[in-house]
């Protein structure tokens, strides 16, 4: 059989080979096209191409057995092969849109009220009575109401490339939480799942892993597809390509930005207007306690973060319902 799989037609269709039997012990391309994930810097071109190649075996082998009353299952098999190698084109050609940093936009207005609540918790524990922590909070809204031009101010000035993560409170994982049904086929690839558990690993080097992972499962379901009682393996295979194309739906969505440096700088500020209106309640005299419950808050905060990511990842699944 000649080494071309298709061929151009003028215009740009493909012209499919007629089918001939040696497409029965047809040369999967999934294997080469899992080897390009390797690298987080991959050719989009060259994988595409071989998507091609792999999606007009296939069509070509449905072509071959589709008068063969035998042959149900591996038609089958070979449909939803192409249908998850569509899955996966979709998701390595989605290009990262980088996240964003809306001061007044509903998920930092949604975070920021998860950190009001946290600081007056962690304050709670190292000072007393209520009525002073009733005070700092009162004395903490007036003076971020005083503040909040000048932080708008100094947010626009901050360069992109500034680094502000060093010496800030909150160390966010810079992958965003999994959905229940992704942790769990993520579970099934332990690269992906240390990935997902690393803070330093970056989101481009997930996207490949899950790519990678993507195309695996893919082979997988080639390896069964002439054998009818794999099908319950067939099932499984395209719900954790499908699973794991919603993760990759995670890593290259729009979103507000809470591992760069302006939210690091927010956070910055929120605490420094924060130890000032404890120092404006508890009057002088008392900087080891201010400094106590800015510990606590801290604490408070870095323990908080993977929670409050959680739930910033349901709001934003109930919000595209």
């Amino acid at each position: 059989m000649d080494n071309k799989v298709f061929r151009l037609a003028p215009g740009g269709s493909i012209i499919l080979p007629e089918p001939t039997s040696e497409l029965s012990k047809r040369k999967s391309r999934l294997p080469a096209i899992a080897s390009k994930f390797q690298d987080t810097d991959f050719s989009l071109l060259e994988v595409n191409r071989l998507l091609c190649e792999e999606v007009s075996l296939l069509v070509s082998g449905i072509r071959q057995y589709q008068r063969d009353r035998n042959s149900g299952f591996r038609i089958k098999s070979y449909s939803a092969q192409i249908r998850a190698l569509q899955m996966l084109r979709q998701s390595a050609n989605a290009p990262p849109i980088p996240g964003t940093f809306d001061v007044d936009g509903p998920e930092l207005k949604f975070v920021f009220a998860e950190m009001v609540k946290i600081l007056k918790q962690a304050a709670q524990k190292v000072l007393e009575p209520k009525a002073l922590i009733e005070s700092i909070m009162r004395h903490f809204r007036d003076n971020m109401v005083s503040a909040e031009a000048d932080i708008r101010s100094d947010l626009q000035k901050l360069p992109v490339s500034e680094s502000g993560a060093a010496g800030t409170a909150w160390r966010w994982s810079s992958i965003q939480k999994p959905t229940v049904s992704e942790q769990a086929h993520a579970a099934q690839s332990p690269d992906i799942l240390q990935m997902l558990e690393d803070p330093n690993c970056s989101p481009s080097e997930v996207s490949s892993c899950v790519l990678r992972e993507m195309a695996l499962l893919i082979q997988e379901m080639a390896d069964h597809e002439s054998d009818p009682s794999s099908a319950y393996q067939l099932n499984s295979c395209s719900a954790g390509i499908m699973a794991l194309r919603n993760l990759q739906r995670t890593l290259t969505c729009d979103r507000t930005d809470f591992d760069g440096p302006r939210f690091h700088f927010f956070v910055k500020r929120v605490l420094e207007v924060l130890q000032k209106s404890a120092q404006d309640a508890l009057g002088k005299g008392n900087e080891e306690q201010v400094a106590k419950m800015m510990e606590s808050c801290r604490d408070g905060l870095d323990a908080a973060g993977p929670k409050i990511r959680r739930e910033l990842t349901d709001l934003r699944e109930r919000a595209r319902k």
